[in-house]
Parts: structure tokens; C-alpha cells; sequence
């Protein structure tokens, strides 16, 4: 199992190792699947390695866990986030090849960091509400609340993106589990319990066990 092992490696300090072996995977062709991937860009962002990170982000775009690539819409929205983080870290260079990989899928967003990058967009990217799709198969709901947002939402406001989930929520059930919004009788009990403190947080988050 490459996942268990590249975890191993980190949790040993062999930072260095990992690295080797993740560009002998890339020399070899071979597509270990998303969770090895994964592994390596937890490890990686751990030790500030930006390199493999970018590597892992690419590696998890194109082959799921099956070994089969990834369809148009989740491969966006991962190189995407391999550009958010990358412009994160203080690595454009890295940013823009990542945005390079979308070729003629790039959405919105990927114009928006575009223009981060001070570049103009390539290939199908652009503004317009036009390129949102319907998302199928495993992570669509994700997906589509992702694409609701992004669309629903200047760039850049933070308040309006909660304003715009918040709506999603109330009107969607899916939307708001995907959200992790409390629904049913679960949001009833959160609603008395934030209204029964006096000055209560603006956002409250909480995480739930997947068990």
C-alpha cells in the first residue's frame, strides 16, 4: 500500500525519501490513487515542501482511486485548489502550472486566479455564470454547491458567501448537509443553544466524527 508507506516515511522524518519516491512514481508512469496522493500532500505540507505538494496536487487531479482519470469537474476544482494553495505558500510559478493543466476546462474561478497571477485567462476560462454545469457521479452534490457559491458570490466577501450559503441551506437539504449546517431536529437544538447565549459567534464551527 504506496499510502501507508509515504505516511510512514513522514511520521519517520524522511521527508527526503518521499520526495524520491514520488518523482520514481512519476518517472514510472505508475498511478498510485488518490489516497496515496493525499498522503503525500499532507506530508509535504507539513514540511513546507512545496515541490511535492504541487507534484501530489497534479498526481491528484488526473487518477482516482481506482486508477481511472478524473472527469472534467472534480479535476478542475482540484487543480484550482492546487493554485489556491500554491498562491498560499508564496509559490505563483507553482500556481500557474497548475492552472496551466486545465487547458480549455478552466472555469471562473481559474479566471479569477488568473488575474491573481496578473496574467489573463487561458483557455475556456471566463466570468460568466454560462460555464456552470451539472455535475454527476461521486462528489456532485459537493460539486454543485461549490458551483452555486462561486456563482452566487462576488469573489472576495466573505460575508456574502455566508449570506449566499446560508440561503442554500434553508431552501436545499442536501446543500446544507453538504455544508455541514445543522438540519432537522439536530439544527433545532443548535438554534435554542446559540440563541440561549447572549452574545453569541458570528460562525460556529464544529467537527463531526465520520463514525
Amino acid at each position: 500500500n504506496i499510502a501507508s508507506v509515504v505516511r510512514a516515511l513522514y511520521d519517520m522524518g524522511l521527508a527526503d525519501t518521499a520526495r524520491a519516491l514520488i518523482i520514481r512514481t512519476e518517472d514510472a508512469e505508475v498511478s498510485p490513487g488518490a489516497e496515496a496522493w493525499s498522503s503525500w500532500l499532507c506530508g509535504a505540507a507539513c514540511v513546507g515542501d512545496a515541490d511535492v505538494e504541487s507534484r501530489a496536487w497534479r498526481g491528484l487531479a488526473t487518477a482516482s482511486g481506482d486508477g481511472l482519470p478524473y472527469d472534467g469537474p472534480r479535476q478542475v476544482a482540484v487543480l484550482n485548489a492546487a493554485a489556491v494553495r500554491a498562491l498560499a505558500t508564496g509559490h505563483p510559478d507553482l500556481a500557474a502550472v497548475a492552472l496551466d493543466g486545465l487547458g480549455d476546462s478552466a472555469n471562473a474561478l481559474s479566471a479569477h486566479l488568473w488575474r491573481r497571477l496578473g496574467r489573463q485567462s487561458r483557455g475556456g476560462a471566463s466570468d460568466s455564470p454560462g460555464d456552470c454545469i451539472s455535475p454527476r457521479g461521486n462528489c456532485s452534490d459537493e460539486l454543485k454547491v461549490a458551483q452555486l457559491l462561486m456563482f452566487g458570490a462576488p469573489i472576495g466577501s466573505a460575508d456574502a458567501l455566508l449570506s449566499v450559503a446560508e440561503a442554500y441551506a434553508r431552501d436545499d437539504v442536501v446543500a446544507a448537509e453538504v455544508l455541514g449546517f445543522g438540519v432537522g431536529a439536530r439544527g433545532a437544538v443548535l438554534d435554542a443553544a446559540l440563541q440561549a447565549i447572549a452574545e453569541g459567534a458570528l460562525l460556529k464551527l464544529h467537527e463531526f466524527s465520520p463514525h
